[in-house]
């Protein structure tokens, strides 16, 4: 059943054109460290699919008692029991041949979950069917906070939320915005949320690069050159006329 489940999974990665493995942001390259969630993470996301699927088993539950109960049922009473097994028979034929599928959405789940932290930034993506990738500038890192229900505590794992300064124009009165990336199913998430804090507080805000000068054609450099020397010795003859009245 899992080579069936890792073989769909493989298929439907590929019929989706899922990109591989993120390349590491911005940062020294020798930094970087890939951040995968915990195998406790799958295990708490199939405990969801059980629940979820919950509804689906006890429908067939029902289907399958049906057709004793219908004789109790007056308003059912119409429905032949040979129509009630063949409802039956469709329902869990149908649920039975889409159980791999629903599986296989959990490992992709599971998989597309990438995390890159180097020492200048952090990349987060995630998602099979919509691909959600962002990267945070660790220079505009304001808080890291842990988050873990009882659930995540039973499995070992927990969530890492990273809140940044967002843009905003202080001159133009806009707020600055909050933006937030979310590590999800972290087993060690202390280690890894005491490494992002350690990376935020060395991380060098991003300085922008000045333009270039601009170029001055060659037959106009000597002009230039003595009209600034003209300047600069008329300055020097104001502050000496100024200096003597």
């Amino acid at each position: 059943m899992k080579r069936v489940i890792n073989a769909l999974s493989a298929r439907i990665e590929h019929l989706l054109k899922v990109p591989p493995a993120p390349s590491p942001p911005w940062g020294d390259p020798g930094s970087a460290q890939t951040i995968r969630p915990g195998r406790g993470f799958l295990k708490l996301l199939f405990l969801h699919w059980v629940l979820n699927e919950g509804w689906a088993i006890g429908v067939g539950l029902v289907t399958l008692f049906a057709p004793h109960w219908i004789p109790d049922i007056w308003f059912l009473q119409w429905l032949t029991l040979d129509f009630m097994v063949w409802i039956e028979a469709a329902f869990l034929i149908f649920v039975f041949l889409f159980l791999p599928v629903t599986i296989a959405k959990v490992v992709l789940d599971f998989r597309s979950r990438w995390y890159i932290l180097t020492d200048r930034s952090l990349r987060l993506r995630e998602g099979v069917w919509t691909v959600r990738e962002m990267t945070i500038s660790l220079s505009n890192v304001q808080n890291v906070a842990l988050r873990q229900g009882p659930l995540q505590r039973l499995f070992g794992v927990a969530d890492i939320e990273v809140h940044t300064a967002g843009g905003g124009d202080a001159t133009a009165g806009e707020a600055a915005v909050s933006h937030r990336g979310v590590l999800r199913g972290i087993a060690d998430a202390e280690t890894v949320r005491d490494a992002i804090l350690a990376a935020s507080r060395h991380a060098l805000p991003t300085v922008p690069q000045e333009s270039p000068a601009p170029q001055i054609p060659s037959g106009d450099a000597a002009i230039v050159v003595a009209a600034r020397r003209a300047a600069r010795e008329a300055e020097t003859l104001r502050e000496a006329i100024a200096a003597r009245i």
